[in-house]
């Protein structure tokens, strides 16, 4: 696969995640440097070789259970994207809530991944992830909370 992209992640009303873009593109930089994940499994309805395609994981919390949606494939932009929808859970501190996103993240890809998973030594990586968000500190712009200004204008 060429790359593993993050996009934003889509809250429910009256729900807050204080992750910032610029944490989401450190997380991005490092799944991308820690993982080479070669081709998504096939599955029902797949008539493409993955091997040259970017994975897409669109974050999203709700009140629900978590679940793995997908794939959409687009051909022409070489993507497939699946939805990784987290059970949303309050957590006031930044580096708490990315900790928790990432232990989803572990999980979705470990279900995008079905029997391949264990070739990529998901565990190992992130913890080793997780081990470089705890040691960020804690004025760095990437702990910076996300604001959101719905209403102020």
């Amino acid at each position: 696969m060429k790359q593993i992209y993050l996009r934003e992640v889509y809250l429910n009303p009256n729900m807050n995640f204080n992750l910032n873009f610029k944490f989401i593109k450190f997380l991005r930089k490092k799944l991308n440097e820690f993982i080479f994940i070669e081709k998504i499994p096939y599955r029902k309805g797949f008539k493409t070789d993955t091997s040259d395609y970017s994975l897409t994981l669109n974050i999203n919390c709700h009140d629900k259970e978590f679940e793995v949606t997908g794939p959409t494939i687009y051909r022409k932009d070489k993507e497939i994207d699946f939805y990784l929808n987290i059970p949303y859970k309050e957590i006031s501190d930044v580096k708490e809530q990315a900790i928790y996103l990432l232990n989803y993240l572990e999980l979705g890809l470990n279900k995008i991944l079905l029997d391949d998973a264990f070739k990529y030594d998901l565990k190992n990586t992130f913890s080793k992830i997780n081990h470089e968000v705890v040691s960020i500190d804690d004025s760095s712009e990437l702990l910076i909370p996300f604001k959101s200004y719905e209403g102020e204008l």
